[in-house]
């Protein structure tokens, strides 16, 4: 039992004492409360654009989009991102994620006009937020692993990567409700906007911790 415990105490206090890892997870926590309006922000606005019936539907074909992507493009994906610094990787997938809930902010409202003469598509704005999310998606999680074996010396990984994922799980927790408030208050273009926001500062944070000043860290995946 104390042999047991000890390999988990030292790893939480190797992951408690790594300051640069900490802000890094935080920075990476806002990807999860993005994933998480797939399925809260984006079919509660459809919802009230459309009705219930056609935003379950909408949000299928949307969800389906992003899996036939991730499918047939993943491998492709990362190895053309591989080859740039992992600063740049978290910084180009983060900065995909906030410029699909920023378009999405832009574009929300079906009912208006977006330019003279052309009414704006009620899908419009969910569909660049799951397609550039997806992107993003594909950025920067293959190389999660990457940025906490660096950050960790590849000790005690594993307890690094559990604090991402918690990370962003209490990110998720804590974020989704308050989207919905700015949704329910301001309507759905300041929650598309915050969400945005948050994402464009883990995406200049992540960029900045994660410079490598020598400019020789790889983020390249597999062989």
């Amino acid at each position: 039992m104390g042999q047991g415990r000890e390999p988990l105490a030292a790893g939480l206090r190797a992951v408690a004492g790594n300051r640069i890892f900490l802000l890094v997870a935080l920075g990476y926590s806002t990807y999860l409360l993005a994933y998480n309006q797939l399925y809260f922000l984006m079919p509660d606005v459809l919802g009230e654009q459309v009705g219930p019936d056609r935003a379950a539907q909408a949000v299928a074909v949307l969800m389906t989009g992003a899996s036939v992507l991730i499918a047939a493009g993943q491998m492709l994906w990362v190895r053309l991102v591989g080859r740039l610094p992992l600063s740049a990787v978290f910084g180009l997938g983060f900065g995909l994620m906030a410029a699909g809930a920023l378009t999405a902010a832009l574009l929300s409202g079906g009912s208006e006009h977006a330019w003279p003469g052309m009414e704006r598509p009620w899908w419009a704005g969910p569909a660049a937020f799951v397609l550039l999310l997806t992107l993003g998606q594909m950025t920067v999680t293959p190389h999660a692993p990457i940025a906490a074996a660096s950050l960790s010396g590849e000790r005690h990984l594993g307890a690094h990567l559990g604090a991402l994922a918690s990370a962003g799980g209490m990110a998720a927790m804590a974020g989704t409700p308050m989207l919905g408030l700015l949704s329910d208050v301001f309507g759905a273009g300041a929650a598309w906007a915050g969400l945005g926001g948050v994402s464009l500062l883990s995406a200049a944070g992540l960029a900045l911790l994660l410079r490598d000043p020598a400019g020789t860290q790889s983020a390249s995946v597999g062989p």
